[in-house]
């Protein structure tokens, strides 16, 4: 009689008990009970997917490799990152990533974190949309991620091109695009389109550190020329080189080096 009850109980409750552990074991992943931790990083893929090594730049821009295990292959064309279980929007990708039945490869998400966040951890849920043979337009999200967020220029593993767009940006004024080279997504723009009109029509970038220096071909006092720093870790323009006043010193300029100490 006591065995019989005994398997009841399991019978009854034996579904509720897994889902809650099942909970609980998702907090203790996502560091929801780690207070102050902000030096783990871990993705908890849903059914289906996998879900490793995610990096959050401060920039927004989060990469992490994805991979699936269903019997077909599937198209993703678009991404989402978000701090709630809902999606509204979907960041077209610049370049589709196909995941063969099995594969994985490294995608890049873009998560909304605020200015100045290097140091703090972010929680969220990563999403994409995906395409197969029989269906378009799948969203569905792939795992739920805890991560520091970190400098721009911290991994190596995930190399970044910044390239000069002459006429792009807002109003034609030209802008710097970023190329995630190992998946050949662009993960920004700089400036954005609200600062873009610090850009006119330039015409070379080097990079320093964090701080890119552009050579704007007709910027500055009389549309001479001249050169802006930008902050690569935020997209902020930090300065002007010369200043409005002295930049008649350029005379449409085309191209930058900068030295290195011996």
């Amino acid at each position: 009689m006591k065995a019989q009850s005994a398997v009841e109980y399991l019978m009854t409750y034996g579904w509720s008990i897994l889902i809650v552990a099942v909970v609980i074991a998702s907090l203790i992943l996502l560091g929801v009970f780690n207070s102050g931790n902000t030096g783990t990083s871990s993705c908890l893929a849903t059914p289906g997917y996998s879900c490793t090594k995610p990096t959050l730049y401060a920039s927004g821009s989060l990469i992490t490799k994805i991979g699936q295990v269903s019997t077909q292959a599937i198209t993703i064309t678009g991404t989402s990152c978000t701090k709630n279980n809902t999606v509204t929007s979907i960041t077209p990708l610049s370049k589709n990533a196909t995941l063969q039945s099995e594969g994985s490869q490294q995608i890049v998400f873009f998560c909304p974190i605020s200015s100045g966040a290097t140091g703090t951890q972010f929680t969220g849920h990563l999403w994409i949309e995906y395409s197969t043979p029989s269906q378009q337009n799948i969203i569905q999200e792939v795992g739920a991620v805890a991560t520091p967020v970190v400098s721009s220029n911290t991994a190596a593993y995930s190399p970044i091109a910044y390239v000069v767009n002459e006429a792009g940006g807002s109003g034609s004024a030209g802008n710097i695009i970023e190329v995630n080279l190992n998946t050949g997504q662009v993960t920004g723009a700089i400036p954005s389109d609200g600062t873009s009109g610090a850009f006119d029509n330039p015409s070379g970038i080097t990079i320093s550190g964090s701080t890119a220096y552009v050579v704007n071909d007709e910027g500055g006092s009389g549309s001479a020329g001249n050169i802006i720093e930008i902050n690569l870790n935020t997209g902020q323009i930090t300065g002007a080189i010369p200043s409005d006043g002295t930049s008649g010193a350029f005379y449409y300029p085309y191209g930058l080096a900068i030295t290195q100490p011996s």
